[in-house]
């Protein structure tokens, strides 16, 4: 309805009126309707020919199955001519090679027009036609195009020429250029602060997401520059290409960001979604703009908001002003634009900041609850209840069975020595706790006059956990799990998959297996709060311990992400 309604502004009766222009306004003016001939020649541009019965078309419209052709508008300018600027020409749309004319004169050649792809030689994707001062004063003027489109990457549509002063055209570019300077460096520094907290922290690898998000506009800003200033064609169509596809990138690995930086359940699933939308935003006929790839990253904050993580709010500001940035704004070369990417970029890194200072507090926390554990463990491993049982199981053995007793007498100095050596350890080996489980459970087995066994897998994966964290769940599973009189087996077994490591030891007692599942009232004892403050210690954020019931059997999964750093 607009573009009938703005038709018939420009209808004379006859045919469309001149496209006016005012020299005492510094303002651009855009043709945006034109005659239109596939057959025309060069008295077309000159004048000679009959334009009124040539057919109109509209900017934007399509041009699919045609690849060379005229355009052609009368231009009816009027004021007075700055004696220090001139007109320009700056025609948008339009791919491959053309040439423009002003009253019958070339005054810009783009590569070599062809009526076929072997005769044609794309030119560059910018070209500013002049128009000489003693050509572009005052009174009805004739302004033709010829393009050739056979080396289009897209297909054709009718283009929009850009009337106005030289002069003012290149201070805006210049400008332009400055400000994508600006948005250049917010990125680089932003890409260059997630890579410094991923090597110098904990590896966490939502900052290498956001700074391959940062990477992403970067390559998009580097990409406009070189456009911008002009590049030929076989290149420019690569260019342009690419450029469709860094704002959905950029959009699927902030999402991804999100989701790695706050627990999001159903990662792989969102990521397999957040994918599919973004790869919808490339297809031209969904009509979506790029502010539609964000709307995935403000769900998963608005989840992480409703779950209050540290961060998530400044977040959510963050990326809101980026999509409204994206939907709205004129483009990446205006303060608007930049503005608002500044505060996306202040937002995130400020979550992050956030995110950070709380698991640093939660880290000195964990610390400190485990230090404290640690003393009340050892405390229980060598308390005189704990000895006494042990001594008088030995003056037994030694009365009775005296090779058994030296037997049990290294044991117990076995596990009293291993504990020594690694109380004050953040981390140690899977195969030292092993041996410290088989040295306790060698204790345990003569003062229960039971017998105990440990399995475990071969060879004993190379990983490094917090010191007695299996060596205090197999103590309570003998405490809790096994009857008096009776033995039975723990069996701890491994998988990984990435960087994730799942541990599991079950053991074969009688008294838990009517424990329920689903019983709410259960409460941590010491052990286990024990062994949950080492892992928040040793993997922030990034460990869970579930216990129950597996098949009949008594189970407690560890699971938890290794870093690099943490080796």
């Amino acid at each position: 309805m607009l573009v009938w309604l703005w038709l018939l502004a420009a209808w004379d009766g006859t045919g469309l009126v001149p496209h006016r222009h005012d020299l005492d306004n510094s303002e651009f003016t855009s043709i945006d309707a034109w005659r239109f001939s596939d057959r025309g020649s060069v008295a077309l541009a000159e004048g000679t020919a009959d334009v009124a019965a040539l057919p109109i078309v509209i900017a934007g419209e399509p041009l699919t199955e045609i690849t060379h052709y005229w355009l052609v508008r009368e231009v009816a300018v009027s004021g007075t001519p700055r004696s220090f600027d001139f007109l320009s020409i700056h025609v948008t749309g339009l791919v491959s090679a053309y040439e423009v004319y002003w009253d019958g004169a070339l005054v810009l050649r783009n590569g070599v027009v062809g009526d076929a792809p072997d005769s044609e030689e794309p030119g560059r994707n910018r070209g500013d036609a002049m128009i000489p001062a003693e050509a572009g004063g005052p009174g009805i003027h004739l302004l033709a195009i010829r393009v050739s489109n056979h080396f289009r990457p897209i297909p054709a549509a009718v283009p929009v020429a850009s009337l106005g002063y030289a002069g003012i055209r290149e201070m805006l570019w210049v400008d332009s250029f400055y400000i994508r300077l600006i948005n250049l460096g917010i990125f680089l520094l932003s890409a260059l602060l997630s890579l410094a907290l991923f090597w110098a922290g904990p590896g966490h690898r939502a900052y290498l997401l956001f700074a391959a998000c940062c990477a992403a506009y970067i390559a998009e800003v580097l990409m406009t520059l070189f456009l911008q200033y002009g590049l030929p064609w076989p290149l420019a169509r690569n260019a342009l290409l690419l450029g469709r596809t860094l704002h959905p990138l950029a959009g699927f690995l902030l999402g991804a960001f999100f989701l790695y930086q706050y627990r999001v359940p159903y990662k792989r699933a969102l990521l397999a979604w957040t994918f599919a939308l973004h790869l919808l935003v490339l297809v031209p006929w969904a009509g979506l703009s790029p502010g539609w790839a964000y709307l995935l990253p403000l769900v998963f904050v608005l989840k992480a908001m409703q779950q209050r993580e540290p961060g998530s709010f400044s977040s959510f500001l963050g990326v809101a002003v980026a999509a409204s940035a994206m939907i709205f704004s004129r483009g990446e070369a205006f303060f608007a634009y930049s503005a608002a990417m500044i505060l996306f970029v202040f937002c995130i890194v400020f979550g992050m900041t956030r995110r950070i200072a709380e698991q640093e507090r939660r880290h000195e926390r964990a610390r400190l609850r485990s230090a404290h554990l640690e003393t009340q463990l050892l405390k229980k491993v060598i308390q005189p209840h704990f000895l006494m049982n042990s001594l008088l199981s030995l003056i037994s053995y030694i009365e009775e069975a005296p090779d058994r007793a030296v037997v049990m007498i290294r044991a117990l100095s076995r596990e009293f020595q291993i504990v020594n050596r690694i109380a004050d350890a953040k981390t140690i080996y899977l195969a030292e706790e092993i041996d410290l489980c088989k040295a306790h459970l060698t204790v345990m087995a003569f003062r229960k006059d039971v017998d105990f066994a440990f399995e475990h897998p071969e060879p004993i994966p190379e990983i490094r956990i917090p010191p007695m964290i299996f060596h205090t769940l197999v103590e309570n599973g003998v405490t809790h799990a096994f009857r008096p009189g009776e033995g039975g087996s723990f069996r701890l077994s491994h998988s990984r998959e990435g960087a994730r490591v799942r541990l599991r030891l079950c053991n074969d007692g009688s008294r838990l297996r009517g424990v329920d599942n689903a019983d709410s009232s259960r409460t941590d004892g010491l052990g286990t709060r024990y062994v949950k403050s080492r892992l928040a210690e040793c993997f922030p954020g990034r460990w869970e311990l579930r216990a129950g019931l597996v098949a009949g059997v008594w189970c407690v999964d560890i699971e938890f992400e290794v870093h690099e750093r943490d080796s």
